[in-house]
């Protein structure tokens, strides 16, 4: 999956949200990082690392696991 922008990103994390069931641990996460409120793209980017480094790791979402350390690498180019 390509994440060129921020409207890529939250639309692939809608899409594990979608994946998800609502009872889920990461359901009401991926809601929030799906519409996210942040007033910066660099505070965005930074949270949804965190996220994404937690959800690499858990056996939940092993099926998502290739393109989460796809995103993390993506969001950790934007702090080089």
């Amino acid at each position: 999956m390509k994440f060129d922008n921020i409207h890529d990103i939250k639309k692939y994390i809608l899409s594990l949200k979608n994946s998800c069931h609502e009872e889920s641990k990461w359901y009401e996460d991926l809601v929030w990082f799906s519409s996210n409120n942040y007033t910066t793209t660099s505070e965005y980017f930074g949270e949804l690392m965190l996220l994404v480094q937690q959800l690499i790791v858990d056996k939940e979402m092993k099926e998502h696991r290739y393109e989460l350390i796809q995103l993390e690498s993506v969001l950790r180019s934007y702090f080089k």
